[in-house]
């Protein structure tokens, strides 16, 4: 019934494969999703780059380099939050910013003791620029 007509669903793109790395488009989050060396990277934007591969070894020299720095960041945004601090991990990074300015969006989080509590660092051009706690 006009001018409510339902859009056509598009569908669902192929999986991309680069070097022995399987990226798949999730419909439910509408994003893009796959892992390197241990550590998993999403990008939402519905075209996937091949060279959302090179950002992400780029994201992963950040992490090995930048990963006390990052640490201390994390300890900051947990300060007086009742939660086990030794159980903090990279859950994953986000690099849809990365190809109009070079950010990606490193996130955190921790066992139960955290409940839903995340910690977000931020890098750009190999620099930590800010870190923010969420619940």
């Amino acid at each position: 019934m006009w001018p409510f007509r339902k859009k056509p669903a598009l569908p669902l793109p192929d999986d991309v494969v680069f070097e022995g790395v399987r990226a798949t488009y999730d419909p439910r989050f509408k994003t893009w999703g796959f892992e390197m060396a241990g550590v998993s990277f999403t990008f939402a934007p519905r075209d996937f780059p091949t060279a959302a591969f090179e950002w992400g070894r780029a994201a992963i020299q950040d992490y090995e380099r930048l990963r006390d720095e990052m640490e201390k960041h994390v300890m900051a945004q947990l300060d007086g939050w009742p939660c086990n601090k030794e159980a903090w991990c990279l859950l994953s990074v986000a690099l849809d910013e990365y190809p109009t300015g070079g950010k990606m969006n490193f996130t955190f989080v921790g066992d139960d003791s955290w409940g839903d509590y995340g910690v977000s660092v931020i890098v750009v051009g190999g620099r930590i620029v800010a870190a923010y706690g969420w619940d």
